[in-house]
């Protein structure tokens, strides 16, 4: 069975959905200017019917736009002696691999943060500290 939502959840980024949805909430919140104005000049009970559907629309673009905001993509240390970090670090990433063969990760996502070699970091955000990687691999 094929779901509907499949394709837009596997090709669009959240940060396109976001943007999608803030870009939408504004033309909402613009309709619900225009309707208020209106509806409080006419009076009319259509009016205020479609204000009461707006304003659930823009409340739950809302909800959801805080909902998501901040949300941690995969974090993924994939190889031997690796580290991820989903977002910025103060502090200094050091890491040590000795004697691992380079190893390839199942499966690569399409959003987040991967460190998938030996001694490999990866870093979603800023990296304010120092990085250091000593890999010594197997012959």
């Amino acid at each position: 069975m094929h779901d509907a939502t499949s394709g837009w959840e596997g090709t669009v980024s959240t940060s396109v959905k976001r943007s999608l949805v803030a870009g939408t909430s504004v033309v909402i919140a613009a309709a619900i200017g225009i309707i208020t104005n209106i509806a409080t000049n006419h009076a009319g009970l259509a009016w205020w019917v479609s204000l009461g559907a707006l304003l659930v629309i823009g409340v739950g673009a809302q909800v959801w736009l805080t909902s998501t905001e901040g949300q941690a993509a995969s974090v993924r240390a994939a190889g031997a002696g690796s580290v991820a970090v989903g977002g910025s670090t103060q502090s200094t990433v050091s890491t040590r691999a000795r004697n691992s063969a380079q190893q390839s990760p199942s499966e690569i996502p399409s959003e987040g943060v991967l460190a998938a070699g030996s001694g490999s970091i990866a870093i979603g955000g800023e990296a304010a500290g120092g990085l250091s990687t000593d890999v010594d691999t197997a012959d």
